[in-house]
Parts: C-alpha cells; structure tokens; sequence
C-alpha cells in the first residue's frame, strides 16, 4: 500500500509540474497565436530568481517577488521583441522566440553562473500515509499550482478578457480595427505566462536543484499540451495529469527510456487520429 500511495502522489506531484508549465504554454498560444519557444528559459529563470531567497523564513516573500520579477520580465519581453512584429507572420515570431531564448538563458549564465543552486522551501517535513512518507513541501506546492490553474481558468475562460485574448491570437490587425487595445492584452498574456513558467521552475527544482537544465521541463512537459488541444488551457491540466500518471507508471515497472518512448509514443498516436488535440476543436474552411 505504501508504494501505491508513493507513486500516487509523485504522479499528483508531476502532474502539478507539467500543468503549471503547460498551461503558461497554452495560455500565450491562445493569447497571441504564437508558440513560444522560450517558455523553457522562462523556467529555468524563475527558478533562478527564486533560488536567491533559499531560506524557509524568506519562502513567502521570496515566491511572491519571483512571480511579481517574472510577470514584469514577460511584460518586458513582450514591449521590447513582441510588439514590433505586429501583423507580421507567426515565423517570424516563433523565430524571435528562440532568440529570446538565447538572451535569457545567457542572462542566468551572467547573473547566477553555471553552479547548481538549492532550491526555497518553507519545510522539509513529511508526514506519513499509510506509511508512505510525504513531504509537505511538495503538498504546499502542489496547491499553489491548483490555484494558480483555477484562477488562470476563471480568468481567461468564457469572460471578456478570454475573448480578446482569442480573436487577438486569430486575427491581430483585426482586433486592432475592432478596438481591441491589442499591445496590453499580449503583454498580460506574457506576464501571467511567465509567472506560470516560474512556478512550474520552482516546484520542479524542490526535488532536485536550480539548474539550466530546467530549461529541459518544457520538452518533456509538451506532449500533454499538444495531447490536451494547444488552445485548450482545461485540456492541458488533464492531459498533464494523465501524462504523469503514465510516465510514472511506466517507470516504476519498465524504467525511465520505456517510460520516455511511451510519452513520445502517445503524443504521435495523438497527432496520427487527432491532430487538433483530445480536447481541441477542429479548424474547417471553405475549398
């Protein structure tokens, strides 16, 4: 029993890692049409941030400061890169992303070097369940991750906002002649993906270290973004879970490069029947 509630909650665990990355994915696909190739500097930067307030008496304050520098960085990259290519094609954007990428990464390089760093926790209790032992810090992150999500969900769902957010992403120069104020709507798309990006960094680096490799997160948390619908924000989160629970599954019985060919597996079975994603709508147009 105590290996089925160990793998319970590790699957819960990295679940919670992968939605926080993919619904910040998901989020500025559907905000501005454009997938963004940085999205794994963004996290390995946040958790970067993060990593400069590593003792438990400074966790609160250390988070609540990462994900204000984050959401600020996003804003930046959007006003500095982003809205310079108005109306221009979605390559040339998906190129500047990599470029992004790059700037970003370099800038860990120069800040923070290249040693691996602790990452904050507010404790390092656990508490037993059904004598499997679980840390609490990962249950405290956890749920900031469901929050977030929820809150991400209410927000951009079936409001005011959420519709702006998807004819901007159809049709930029459009929504611009419709009076849409398009500029701030993407840059809150990148701030509130960046801050997202950050959390799934921090929360991913609690069981591990702060390191560049946590540029890495994104590649593996992908299959489910495309899997769920890459405008289905709802769709990411169960496919995330879904994911984890496979991934973990897979894992414990078979090892980690059976479980890393199911992942891959399931995602070209997912692009062969349904391209537009579990939870996606088709595209039609008229021949």
């Amino acid at each position: 029993m105590d290996t089925v509630v160990a793998l319970t909650f590790g699957a819960f665990s990295l679940a919670m890692v992968y939605a926080a990355a993919n619904v910040g994915f998901v989020l500025l696909f559907r905000g501005t049409g454009v997938p963004n190739f940085a999205h794994g500097a963004l996290i390995a930067l946040g958790a970067f941030i993060a990593s400069s307030w590593a003792g438990p008496e400074h966790y609160w304050a250390g988070l609540i400061a990462m994900m204000l520098a984050m959401g600020a960085i996003g804003v930046i990259c959007y006003y500095v890169l982003m809205r310079w290519l108005f109306g221009v094609g979605e390559l040339y954007k998906v190129v500047v992303t990599f470029l992004l990428s790059a700037i970003l990464i370099n800038l860990v390089l120069l800040i923070w070097g290249t040693d691996d760093r602790a990452a904050p926790v507010v404790t390092r209790a656990t508490i037993d369940l059904l004598g499997a032992r679980i840390p609490v810090q990962t249950i405290i992150s956890s749920a900031i991750v469901l929050l977030a999500a929820i809150v991400v969900l209410g927000a951009t769902g079936k409001t005011m906002l959420g519709k702006r957010m998807e004819a901007v992403a159809t049709d930029e120069v459009l929504a611009a002649y419709r009076g849409i104020r398009v500029h701030v709507i993407g840059a809150a798309t990148w701030a509130m993906a960046a801050m997202l990006a950050g959390l799934a960094g921090l929360l991913y680096s609690q069981g591990a270290t702060v390191s560049l490799g946590l540029a890495d997160l994104v590649l593996l948390a992908f299959p489910a973004v495309a899997i769920g619908g890459l405008q289905n924000i709802k769709g990411a989160v169960i496919a995330s879970v879904a994911l984890a629970g496979m991934l973990t599954i897979a894992q414990y019985h078979f090892g980690s490069i059976v479980a890393g060919v199911a992942c891959w597996a399931a995602l070209l079975a997912c692009l062969l029947y349904f391209p537009q994603g579990l939870f996606g709508t088709r595209q039609m147009g008229r021949l």
